[in-house]
This record gives C-alpha cells, sequence and structure tokens, in this order.
C-alpha cells in the first residue's frame, strides 16, 4: 500500500508540475503575442513615417530644381548686365548712350506651399 500512495502522491506532484509548467507557458505565450502587436503597430507607424520621409525628399527636390533655375536665371541676368556695361570699343567713348538689350528670364516653376505639403496631411 505504501509503494501505491507513493505513486499516487508521485503522480500528482507531476501532475502539479505539469500544470505550473503549463499556467507560465501560456502567461509567456500572452506575452509574445502582446509584444508581436506592438511591434505590428510600430511597424505601421514606421511605415507611415517612411512615406513621409518620402514626400519630404520629393519637396526639397522640388525647391533644389527651383532654386538651381533661379540661380541658373540669375548667372545669365549677371552675365548680361555685365557684358551690357563694359565697354567695347577700347577706350572709344560713345556720344549716344545705347539702351542695352535684358533677354527675359527662362520660365522657372514656383510651386505654392499647399501644393507641397498637402501630400503631407492627407497621409496622416
Amino acid at each position: 500500500m505504501d509503494s501505491f500512495t507513493f505513486q499516487i502522491n508521485d503522480s500528482l506532484k507531476r501532475v502539479k508540475e505539469t500544470e505550473e509548467l503549463t499556467s507560465k507557458v501560456q502567461k509567456e505565450t500572452e506575452s509574445i503575442h502582446d509584444m508581436l502587436n506592438i511591434l505590428k503597430n510600430k511597424n505601421e507607424e514606421m511605415l507611415t513615417a517612411f512615406k513621409q520621409i518620402d514626400q519630404l525628399e520629393i519637396i526639397v527636390n522640388r525647391v533644389k530644381d527651383t532654386y538651381n533655375a533661379v540661380a541658373k536665371n540669375m548667372d545669365q541676368i549677371e552675365r548680361t548686365i555685365s557684358a551690357s556695361t563694359s565697354t567695347f570699343g577700347l577706350g572709344k567713348k560713345r556720344s549716344t548712350t545705347v539702351q542695352p538689350y535684358f533677354p527675359p528670364p527662362d520660365h522657372v516653376d514656383i510651386y505654392n506651399t499647399d501644393e507641397l505639403f498637402n501630400p503631407l496631411s492627407s497621409s496622416k
């Protein structure tokens, strides 16, 4: 009878240990699921941030292109002014003044700020 009681107690002990381990595994599994949900949410936030960065890059490139076009126009205007004000006669001065010709600058697309930033506000 002692042997039977010992085996029953041993079995009960193993069942209790298994129950405790199962409970720990369930808690860890719940914790892992919570972490996965948090990571999924963070991933969505990161994707949104990356989209905003891409849109900002487009804006920066537009501003850069506009700046470069305006700078090119300014260089042309400065060269034209410099050429029209320099003396070509090598010491001979004209008695009549000549109106220098200034060609119009090239067209530059300058974007409205609302056009640039509306895509950002609609993606939030």
